[in-house]
């Protein structure tokens, strides 16, 4: 078991109360080792601030990862005899990492209101030479200045109910997306069957399904690939609590399987990490139908944002309400490897443009075309 480095003395910065500085401190943690009465103090920060609303930021999450991962530490900030902030992180070497890398969805500090955090002195602290982070939102502006990429994260707002989402749509865009998907659904089961959704399946096989399929859409540079993956993925959905936890949504006709979408959610934000759909009726829209039925159930049980995460997929631009800002980017603690994180972040920026926009875009937008019509076209399996 990991130890706990204690750094009680150790000022980060200085917060005012009433006009009176008193020192912060930070100790650092493993997960495992974190008492009661810190994660209900995490707990309440998180809850004060509706920018901290995602399941990703939650104590519960961190604990569901240091199960299966290891180095997995959170660094408690404290003034006083009080808590006011927690900053998890995943350690490999000197180098800090977001807990849960790629399932990660949202990553930061979670500091009651009022704190200013210093993000080289606790790194520091944390004992990194560095920390990367690839979806911090923006409104975490102590960070602002180890920001080296910007996108958006939309999402759909289901506040004020699934009908009045709808609404808003129509009267940003039309009523024609809405109608096609139910002139797609009334298709569908006058040509194959009445339509059965579930919300949450509890059958392992839809679970399984899901990551087949998907797996089989794309086969490489996939993290459904990754066994150390997977093995989180599994955990979160066998030990749900209310700040996080894996829902299955699953869209069938009869007992057929159509479509089905994997979300990491909570009481008030879900997130779809992985939907697919059976290929065979890529025709009806499945995926389309299915988003639909989640979100209208969604917002029946208090969920007030859809998150699409990050990315440029098209379907997202046409779902959104609105979008948070996420950016990316490290915090170095010296200039060698601020210098080594700067040629990194460089040359992943290139490449990501090479391979979306540059001489590679044309090849990867063919890819997906032809990815598509591969799609349609009828097969001999029916999932």
């Amino acid at each position: 078991m990991l130890r706990s480095n204690d750094l009680t003395n150790q000022p980060i910065l200085q917060p005012r109360t009433r006009g009176i500085a008193r020192p912060l401190r930070v100790r650092v943690v493993a997960a495992e080792e974190l008492s009661q009465d810190a994660i209900d103090r995490w707990g309440e920060i998180q809850d004060a601030d509706p920018a901290l609303a995602s399941p990703y930021f939650s104590p519960d999450f961190t604990l569901r990862v240091a199960d299966v991962w290891p180095d997995i530490r959170v660094a408690i900030l404290e003034t006083g005899d009080r808590q006011v902030g927690f900053f998890p992180f995943q350690a490999r070497g000197r180098s800090g990492h977001a807990v849960g890398e790629r399932l990660n969805h949202r990553e930061g500090a979670i500091v009651e209101r009022g704190i200013d955090v210093h993000p080289v002195e606790l790194i520091r602290l944390c004992g990194l030479r560095d920390w990367r982070f690839n979806m911090m939102p923006a409104s975490q502006e102590a960070f602002a200045p180890f920001h080296q990429s910007h996108w958006q994260a939309p999402y759909m707002d289901l506040s004020a109910g699934y009908e009045a989402y709808v609404a808003d749509h129509k009267r940003r865009h039309s009523g024609k997306w809405f109608a096609t998907l139910g002139r797609l659904q009334r298709k569908l089961e006058r040509e194959v069957g009445p339509l059965r959704f579930m919300f949450h399946s509890e059958e392992p096989r839809d679970f399984e399904t899901i990551i087949r399929l998907k797996t089989e859409q794309f086969q490489h540079y996939n993290n459904l690939n990754d066994p150390a993956y997977m093995a989180l993925f599994r955990h979160l959905l066998a030990t749900p609590t209310p700040r996080c936890s894996v829902g299955v949504s699953v869209l069938h006709v009869g007992d057929r399987f159509i479509a089905g979408q994997i979300a990491v959610g909570s009481q008030s934000m879900l997130g779809p990490v992985v939907t697919s759909y059976d290929p065979a009726l890529a025709r009806y829209s499945p995926g389309s139908l299915l988003m639909i039925k989640a979100c209208e159930e969604a917002a029946a049980r208090g969920i007030v944002t859809y998150d699409l995460s990050g990315g440029e997929q098209a379907y997202k631009s046409i779902w959104m309400s609105d979008a948070d800002q996420l950016a990316g980017g490290y915090v170095a603690t010296d200039r060698l490897t601020a210098a080594q994180r700067s040629i990194e972040a460089a040359y992943q920026r290139r490449k990501y443009h090479l391979l979306n926009h540059g001489a590679l875009g044309p090849e990867r937008r063919l890819g997906r075309a032809v990815r598509d019509i591969r799609g349609r076209m009828p097969t001999r399996s029916s999932t």
